[in-house]
């Protein structure tokens, strides 16, 4: 495993990882550098349990979802095991951040707790929607300014729509109508 360093590595994250086992590549951002060392730690096994443990992103401790994961979920995400070490090392470490703990009176278990899994469903929708909205909108100003793929990488714009030129081309006339 290796790991690297840069200037950027996503406006809004501290790391990424790329790749499995030997070949895999950790890199760290500027927010990453600038934390403070139990984040960095944190940070660090969220990573590596990408890389060693082949586990996903599931949830997050500062979303709803994480409180709900079942233990199969748990095992296969990151924030669960850089969660579970850091507490292992150190009882009193607090998490980046906890969701918010949601009120409801007036309802019975049930019904709280198809509350707790609808609010946590709508918070995990919103989150993707967000990310994807932000990642059409850098992908289509990176295709007006840079033009279409060449011939031989072009795909479906069902399969990629952010490398439609659309956005930037004049319509062609219609062949079937006369001037």
């Amino acid at each position: 495993m290796r790991a690297r360093i840069l200037k950027t590595c996503g406006a809004s994250r501290k790391a990424a990882t790329g790749g499995h086992d030997a070949s895999a590549r950790i890199t760290f951002g500027p927010q990453y550098v600038a934390a403070i060392a139990s984040q960095q730690t944190y940070t660090f096994l969220h990573e590596s349990s990408h890389a060693a443990l082949h586990t996903k992103d599931v949830s997050y401790t500062v979303r709803r979802r994480f409180f709900l994961l079942d233990g199969r979920d748990a095992l296969r995400d990151a924030d669960s095991i850089a969660l579970f070490v850091m507490l292992a090392m150190d009882p009193d470490f607090t998490a980046r951040k906890f969701a918010p703990q949601d009120g409801y009176t007036g309802l019975s278990l049930p019904q709280i707790d198809v509350a707790r899994r609808t609010m946590a469903d709508v918070e995990t929708w919103l989150g993707l929607a967000a990310h994807h909205v932000d990642h059409l909108y850098r992908r289509s100003g990176s295709a007006c300014s840079t033009g279409p793929p060449p011939p031989s990488t072009r795909t479906s714009a069902a399969r990629s729509p952010g490398r439609s030129r659309a956005c930037c081309r004049t319509p062609s006339p219609d062949p079937t109508t006369s001037s």
